[in-house]
């Protein structure tokens, strides 16, 4: 009635118009509710569009226009992660899991998006390997991708009600960061994506699909982007040489189908194979001070000293696997690399030997304080290397894809910084613009609660170079229509500010 009023006013022939027929036809959703365009992973050269969610006609002339421009570039040519067609894997194309959600994306289309909001329907379809323990620890779970992630140990009490203000879970999420800083804390890495690449070509194949050099020792971790031919960033992994021609790729856990349709576009005719084994293993990220003590606790085989970003194989418990020094936390740690038939064995021992828990919420507040970009956020097909501050990793002279386009390329007039809010009642969530003398400079790709400071840090996408090439510069966040203040930094928020 609102609308038919509405349109009454602007139309008033409408009201002595003639109902000559009332149509009221299918609609189609997505299993995340937003649309999805793009070409099909399965068949090159199909596009597909449709999902639209009940904004078909709101959503057309913008979505048609970008359509038309994928088909003609081969790419997209604007920031489409959101409804991009490779978002969903083959293990979300499941009739009964779509019966069951597409009522509630009806249902709660004009809901609240708080944050720790969760669909409730065709829950459970993807769980790690070591679910069952978490389950018993206490977690509270999001279904993100299909999959079931632990996003903190508290439950239902330290999860409602939601809110966008100071989040019920705040407490619960100080402690386990502290665990990750000075404890043993258990991370369940397990959704990430994992690729298998082998044969003869392998390390040729790798040095042009990925920016960085894959031509390192076999026991060595390379970090990497996957560009596009603008430059854009694909997707980023870390790589590990397994053998002089096998490598382990991880990706993020919505990575994996667009890095597979990549790999097949970038093979030609090059002596190489890649197999998603992302149902094969578990990762366990360990993080904190004890990480190392702990891991040692679980077995009688020396625990090898390891340098960042080298992996070699150890024992936990009554399981084999591989242990790399990395952790995208920050903070001291590993990533291990289990067989998900060994995987509840080695979690079992870590947990005996005096490890606790930790989930999302704790990891992405330290990710954002040590200034480590994601995937959607701060790396995008739009962004580049250099605009994101990882220019570095950059192997010129590879034949990387992208190369080309980034030689080019002038200076950036665009830079990713860290943030640090003033007043602890400013609460970000994301996108949020940014303001320097009035004038709109940037917006927040990322945002969460810092326990080091008691207050909020983010990154945040620059676009005035005055403001992203100062050491520190004071700027407005936008936040529901209330600004405020906060310091920039190039440098990871832990290391810029103090406490």
């Amino acid at each position: 009635m609102p609308m038919m009023e509405n349109a009454l006013k602007r139309i008033p022939a409408l009201e002595k118009a003639e109902v000559r027929m009332l149509l009221n036809g299918p609609e189609s959703f997505t299993l995340d509710s937003q649309f999805m365009m793009g070409e099909s992973p399965e068949v090159p050269g199909l596009f597909l569009m449709g999902g639209m969610n009940s904004t078909g006609i709101a959503l057309a002339g913008g979505a048609g226009k970008a359509m038309a421009e994928w088909v003609i570039a081969g790419e997209p040519t604007m920031e489409l992660n959101e409804a991009d067609i490779r978002r969903f894997s083959p293990e979300m194309n499941v009739v009964g899991a779509l019966e069951a959600r597409i009522p509630e994306v009806l249902g709660r289309h004009y809901d609240n998006p708080y944050p720790g909001r969760s669909m409730e329907t065709a829950r459970g379809q993807r769980r790690s390997p070591v679910y069952s323990g978490l389950v018993a620890a206490g977690a509270r779970f999001e279904s993100r991708g299909g999959w079931e992630r632990a996003v903190h140990f508290g439950g239902e009490d330290a999860h409602l009600p939601l809110t966008f203000g100071a989040p019920a879970w705040r407490d619960q999420v100080g402690a386990e960061v502290d665990a990750c800083r000075n404890g043993a804390a258990i991370l369940d890495q397990s959704a990430f994506g994992k690729i298998m690449v082998q044969g003869p070509d392998a390390m040729t194949f790798l040095n042009h699909l990925c920016a960085a050099q894959m031509d390192v020792p076999v026991g060595r971790i390379a970090y990497s982007q996957i560009l596009n031919a603008r430059g854009g960033v694909e997707s980023d992994v870390t790589v590990q040489r397994r053998a002089p021609d096998q490598y382990l790729v991880i990706c993020g856990a919505g990575e994996v189908v667009r890095d597979m349709k990549r790999m097949r576009e970038t093979r030609g005719d090059m002596r190489v194979e890649f197999t998603d084994v992302t149902s094969g293993y578990a990762v366990i990220g360990l993080a904190g001070a004890k990480a190392r003590d702990v891991l040692q606790a679980t077995t009688n085989a020396t625990i090898p000293d390891l340098k960042r970003f080298h992996f070699a194989p150890v024992e936990i418990g009554l399981a084999r696997g591989f242990a790399g020094r990395l952790s995208f936390t920050g903070e001291e740690g590993y990533e291990l690399y289990i067989p998900a038939d060994m995987a509840m064995a080695a979690y079992e021992a870590l947990v005996e030997a005096g490890a606790t828990h930790a989930g999302l919420y704790a990891s992405g507040s330290l990710r954002i304080e040590s200034g480590f970009r994601a995937f959607g956020h701060e790396l995008t097909p739009g962004t580049t290397p250099m605009e994101a501050g990882l220019g570095n990793f950059c192997a010129f002279g590879t034949g990387f894809v992208g190369e080309e386009a980034l030689q080019g390329a002038d200076e950036p007039t665009r830079q990713i910084v860290s943030l640090l809010f003033d007043d602890p009642d400013a609460l970000p969530i994301h996108d949020e613009p940014i303001y320097c003398n009035d004038k709109v400079v940037g917006q927040v790709t990322s945002a969460a609660w810092s326990h080091r400071f008691n207050r909020s840090v983010a990154l945040a996408m620059i676009t005035d170079t005055d403001v992203f090439t100062a050491d520190s510069c004071t700027v407005e966040v936008e936040i529901a229509c209330t600004r405020f203040t906060a310091k920039t930094s190039q440098k990871p928020a832990k290391d810029a500010f103090h406490v």
